[in-house]
């Protein structure tokens, strides 16, 4: 009877072994676990950033893109008023030319 009884600690010490074992294997995979959160939530907070300079870099490109389509309005209008200005002075040069082709005829009539 002894010899179970001495025998049974033997078992107990086995069984609280067995479960210390356990017990740190669980928290070494929790670690493990944690760890692997931390590198997820970096990853998170990387692509957080690069969303949001992807964001400022977008905005940044409308706006430029804005300001040219306006400064392209702005230019076209200029083009337009000068095309009307050459127009009109092609015009007033050939009529200058005619008008000075009428003296022309008028003092050789006037000298013959």
């Amino acid at each position: 009877m002894l010899t179970l009884v001495a025998g049974g600690g033997w078992f107990v010490t086995y069984k609280a072994y067995k479960k210390g074992q356990m017990g740190e294997a669980t928290q070494k995979e929790a670690d493990g676990w944690l760890k692997q959160q931390e590198v997820y939530q970096r990853t998170i907070d990387d692509l957080k950033e690069s969303c949001e300079y992807i964001k400022q870099d977008r905005n940044l490109l409308r706006e430029e893109n804005d300001q040219l389509r306006k400064e392209n309005s702005e230019l076209r209008e200029k083009i337009n008023t000068m095309d009307s200005q050459i127009f009109e002075l092609k015009k007033e040069i050939a009529r200058l030319g005619r008008r000075v082709e009428s003296l022309n005829k008028e003092t050789k009539k006037t000298k013959e």
